[in-house]
């Protein structure tokens, strides 16, 4: 199986799986992708900052091929990331080399797991919390949000592979490439999360105020994906 999906973005990749893989079950995501023809990949990491995903598409481009699949998703524009002591490997196969991630997203960092370049372990996020506020001040700007647009634009044209890219908040300014938050869920014909299924439930099932896709939605997102490519790319089956 040569050809492969990449899911690249925050916690909203790691959610792909996450809630399978960890209780040793199997995946249905991976299972369906892999029944078009496809290997998945995963590169998710909670609270992953915009700048951080564009920098990890930037190194995959080049081991991409038209035959592939890229799943991009955006975060909200505002975050923050530290520089972590030791670099984590993101480990694709295929033919795409080995690449670090040096960061952690601010939100998500914890001193029990990881150690930071400059301040090793020392403080929580919430003390970056509020020392970082002024850069996502920054961050959240229209000059910043409109520059990350045009390097997002750039990049979909760049990237020889077939590609989709997500933001799930919503949107702050057109882009020709970047479908929000609202756009998906008209394209899908449905938004729902964890914690929705939570209340609807009583509590028996997913989890109390996640936002993130629910199960249910996870699946309609993948035949959406589906649909789109052969839609997009060709008038054929994906394989």
């Amino acid at each position: 199986m040569d050809k492969k999906i990449l899911f690249l973005g925050d916690s909203w990749v790691t959610n792909f799986f996450n809630i399978y893989t960890l209780w040793g079950e199997k995946s249905p995501i991976r299972d369906f992708w892999n029944n078009e023809g496809f290997t998945p990949y995963f590169l998710g990491s909670p609270s992953r900052d915009t700048q951080s995903v564009l920098d990890i598409w930037t190194k995959h481009i080049p081991y991409l091929t038209p035959d592939d699949l890229l799943v991009v998703f955006l975060p909200v524009f505002n975050r923050t990331r530290l520089p972590l002591k030791d670099k984590r490997a993101l480990y694709v196969g295929h033919g795409i080399t080995n690449f670090n991630d040096y960061f952690q997203g601010s939100k998500s960092y914890n001193p029990e797991f990881n150690s930071l370049e400059i301040w090793d372990n020392q403080y929580d996020f919430k003390y970056f919390n509020d020392k970082l506020e002024i850069q996502e001040l920054i961050n959240g700007s229209d000059a910043s949000i409109l520059n990350y647009i045009e390097v997002i634009e750039a990049l979909y044209k760049l990237t020889p592979c077939k590609k989709i890219v997500h933001c799930w908040d919503y949107k702050k300014h057109d882009s020709s490439v970047i479908i929000y938050r609202e756009e998906m869920t008209e394209l899908i014909g449905a938004w729902e999360t964890r914690g929705e299924v939570h209340v609807r439930t009583n509590g028996e099932q997913e989890m109390e105020g996640d936002f993130h896709w629910s199960d249910d939605m996870n699946m309609k997102f993948m035949d959406f994906l589906k649909n789109h490519f052969e839609k997009k790319y060709t008038q054929t089956r994906l394989i």
